[in-house]
Formats: structure tokens, sequence, C-alpha cells
């Protein structure tokens, strides 16, 4: 009795959880998940693709990623453009420095040259002899003393005429770097050539005055050049407007002077009149005209 009571437990406890029923889930096959996105998102087909030239060569692109491109590209130009012009703005700071330091240091040597040269002339008034006769020792000091100034003075003078030279060099090739981004620039003008610039060399000496030297301007620095491109087609302006037309002139047509006439003779008639013979006219000719 007791074994056949332990049996059926021993039966359930066999059933494992995979033979129980289950529910049926539906799932979806990898073609159906890609048939979907297909369905919700844009085709290549509706997708505008255009041609964008990114540093040298072709691509075909979506708008946006064009847009995001041209966007990129203009940052990257900006960036350049401002990291090159602090980087000229340094240069700049860094020479003006320069300058005010070496002008400086220019004004202190001329300051203590000019001292110098004062006690120099003091040295020269002394009666070395005199000295010498009464102070030996004092005078051979004061005697040292004034050749030192004298070597002072010497190297002073050595060192400004240096310094002047040095600057006068840096002005020199200030001015010719200055001129040659002159040249580069003009020569960038629309239109400009060596033959314009002649042409507008002439028109700046004999139209305005300009000497020759002087107009030789326009070849290096563009904004006289371009004054001078505006003034030479202005005037070339004026002259076509000036211009003679090649139509004919018509006539202008004479007056018949048949009602002037008219008036002259009623002035005549009315001077022959006495003022009651004209009164009495003008109110007949008021009541016909009523």
């Amino acid at each position: 009795m007791s074994e056949d009571m332990d049996s059926p437990v021993e039966q359930e406890s066999e059933i494992s959880p995979d033979d129980a029923p289950q529910e049926e889930v539906e799932t979806e096959s990898e073609d159906d998940i890609e048939a979907e996105d297909v369905s919700e998102g844009d085709t290549d087909e509706d997708i505008e693709f255009i041609e964008t030239e990114y540093e040298g060569k072709t691509y075909k692109l979506p708008q946006e990623l064009k847009d995001a491109l041209m966007r990129n590209k203009d940052y990257t130009h900006k960036t350049m453009t401002l990291a090159e012009e602090r980087k000229a703005l340094e240069a700049e700071r860094e020479q003006f420095q320069m300058t005010a330091k070496e002008h400086s240091e220019f004004i202190e040597d001329q300051v203590t040259l000019k001292a110098v040269e004062t006690r120099l002339s003091e040295w020269e008034k002394v009666d070395w002899d005199t000295w010498d006769a009464e102070n030996p020792v004092a005078s051979q000091k004061g005697y040292r003393q004034y050749q030192n100034d004298q070597r002072q003075a010497m190297e002073l003078k050595g060192s400004l005429q240096s310094k002047m030279q040095e600057k006068q060099q840096k002005l020199n090739a200030a001015q010719r770097q200055a001129m040659e981004r002159g040249a580069s620039e003009v020569a960038k003008i629309p239109g400009w050539s060596e033959q314009q610039a002649a042409k507008l060399t002439d028109l700046l000496t004999k139209d305005y005055g300009f000497p020759a030297e002087q107009a030789k301007i326009i070849r290096t620095d563009p904004r006289i050049a371009k004054l001078a491109m505006d003034a030479a087609a202005g005037k070339a302006s004026r002259r076509q407007t000036a211009k003679p037309s090649d139509a004919p002139i018509k006539p202008v047509p004479k007056t018949t002077g048949a009602k002037s006439s008219s008036k002259m003779d009623l002035v005549k008639d009315a001077q022959k009149m006495s003022m009651d013979d004209w009164a009495k006219k003008r109110m007949a000719e008021k009541k016909a005209a009523a």
C-alpha cells in the first residue's frame, strides 16, 4: 500500500519544465526586419546626391552632408585666417617693441654724448701747465679723465652712426617689402596689364599733374592704381557722352506770327481810340463773348 502511494509522487517529480505546455510566440525573421527598415526609411533612390568638390576632388554627397562639409570648410578657413592674423599681429607687436627699445637706446646714447661733449668743452678751457705746476697729482688725474671722455665721445659717435645706418637699412628693407606686396596686389586687379599701367601713368602726369617719378606709384600701390583706373573709366564715359549724335538736326519750325500781329493791331487801335470809345468797344466784346 505504501509503495503504491509513493509511485505517483515519483512520477510527478520526473516532469521537467520543457514538458509543460508553452504559448506559441511569433518571431520575425531578419528578412522581415530589413523589409520594415527599408519601408520606414528613405531608399537610395529617394536621396538626392550633389557633386561637391573637396581638396581638388569631386564627390557625390547628400545635401545634408554637403552643407556640413561646407560649414566645416568655412570654419577651417576662418580659423586659419584668424591664426594668420594673430601671427601677423604678434609679429607687428614684437617689431614695435624692438623698434621702441632701439629708439630708447638711441635717445639715451644721444643724451650721454651731449653730456660728455659738455665735459670736453670744459676740459678744453683748463690751463694744464698751470694746474700741473700747482698740483701735479690732481692735474694728472684730470688729464686721464679728459682722455677717457674723449674715448667715450668717439665710441658714442661710432655707435650712433652704426645705429642710424642699421635703422636706415631696416627702413629700406621694409619699404622694398611693402612695394613688393603692393605690386603683387596690383597685379591681381582685374584688367591690369603693363599696357594699362603705361596709360594710367600718362593719365596721372598729363591730366592730374603728377611728377613722372611719383606717377610710378600706381605699380606698387593698389589704392592709387584702382583710383587711376576709375578716373580713366570716368574720362572715357564723359567723352562718350559728349560725342555728337549722328542723327540729323531738325530745324526749329518758325512761328507764323499771326497771333502776335493781331495783338499788336489791337494795341495800335486802342492807342488811337478815346477812353469812351475804348470802353464802349470793350463792353461790346464782353457781350459778344457772353
